[in-house]
């Protein structure tokens, strides 16, 4: 449920909570807001800022991130359904030295800066990727994004918490901080719990009783 309605409410609203009506600290709400969701973007998990992208690695192995992205969730290559592992850039480099750069179904991906970059090299391979998105930032034509709508708390928390920053109140900016940590990781973990509830069930396999022999 929205606190505020449109992107002027949210900047009266901070104003409040900061307990501000002029001067330098009250003109810069909107940039408190705007550092708030470059937070979110940074640490939030929410399901509901999830997207799915289909794209064709090119010749020299790498695909180029959407414009929105913040962090990678999956990458799967549908041609055999294989969930490709994730490798450091460092690993990557040493994987791709001993490989000579083969090309290949990738197996394993690297990001680097905006680029996805594979081994094998996966030329021409499709893969599907999961990812979350950033926000779209509020303005005055923006009235609501995924922040306002799923996680408001930690939006006006994180933007007070910058408010108090800009003024050099540390004490209330660390109470913020404090209240912001809490809230984010609440609705992370309640994003994590409900990935795994949507998750279809798998069946296993009945194991088998071992069998006793009776003496004779």
């Amino acid at each position: 449920m929205a606190i505020y309605l449109d992107y002027n409410e949210w900047k009266s609203g901070v104003a409040s909570w900061l307990d501000t009506t002029s001067g330098p600290v009250f003109e810069n709400t909107g940039v408190y807001i705007a550092l708030a969701e470059q937070e979110l973007d940074r640490v939030m998990t929410l399901r509901q800022s999830m997207r799915f992208a289909t794209n064709v690695i090119d010749n020299d192995g790498i695909l180029t991130l959407p414009d929105d992205f913040t962090k990678m969730k999956s990458v799967i290559t549908p041609v055999s359904d294989v969930s490709l592992e994730a490798v450091t850039i460092d690993q990557y480099q040493t994987m791709r030295a001993r490989s000579n750069a083969a090309d290949g179904q990738p197996l394993y991906y690297c990001i680097i800066g905006e680029k996805v970059q594979f081994i094998p090299l996966g030329t021409g391979y499709e893969v599907q990727i999961a990812y979350y998105r950033k926000a779209v930032p509020l303005s005055t034509t923006v009235p609501e994004n995924i922040y306002t709508k799923y996680a408001p708390e930690a939006l006006l928390a994180a933007a007070v918490m910058y408010g108090f920053k800009f003024a050099a109140d540390e004490e209330r900016m660390a109470l913020w901080a404090q209240q912001y940590e809490s809230l984010v990781d609440k609705l992370n973990k309640d994003a994590q719990r409900g990935e795994l509830g949507s998750s279809p069930l798998k069946m296993r396999s009945a194991s088998r009783m071992p069998t006793h022999r009776r003496g004779i």
